[in-house]
């Protein structure tokens, strides 16, 4: 996420607190908890405030046909490298998500609580119950969680 919004690590070289407040969704009350200072700056854990969604594997398949339950075929698994000539339906498809680890699934995209829960890959629905989802072709829509939940063609990428 650092390199796509041409950031690099703070001056702590901290690969984790490495983005500065401005950066931060004033609504990811976890994240801003839980600050690093460097030199009288404060940085933050971008992961817990957006995710990627990692729910997209090479031939169009996620884990499996229905809701998956667990991350297989891990091999074919793009984690934060997509070729977009490959990304159908770019202006559909989620690349990242306001969330509250650095990865996002289909199968845990109702899993969110609050922002002081910490559960297993959610999208967080910080506000008012939706959530703001990045597509691949650069544009960001405030999603309702009824549309984002389960939502298959939202996460799989290559279909």
């Amino acid at each position: 996420m650092r390199t796509g919004m041409n950031m690099g690590f703070d001056s702590a070289g901290s690969k984790w607190y490495s983005f500065k407040q401005q950066y931060i969704c004033p609504e990811a009350s976890y994240c801003l908890g839980d600050p690093k200072t460097a030199g009288g700056v404060q940085y933050f854990r971008a992961a817990y405030a957006y995710g990627q969604n990692i729910d997209t594997f090479e031939q169009g398949t996620l884990t499996n046909q229905t809701i998956p339950t667990t991350l297989i075929n891990a091999g074919n698994l793009k984690m934060g490298t997509f070729r977009l000539t490959e990304v159908l339906k770019q202006s559909q498809k989620m690349r990242y998500a306001d969330a509250l680890n650095s990865n996002v699934t289909m199968y845990h995209s109702n899993n969110y609580v609050d922002e002081n829960s910490l559960p297993k890959n959610p999208v967080a629905y910080r506000h008012d119950g939706t959530a703001n989802v990045l597509h691949f072709d650069g544009h960001v829509l405030r999603m309702p969680s009824e549309t984002i939940v389960y939502n298959r063609d939202l996460f799989a990428a290559y279909e």
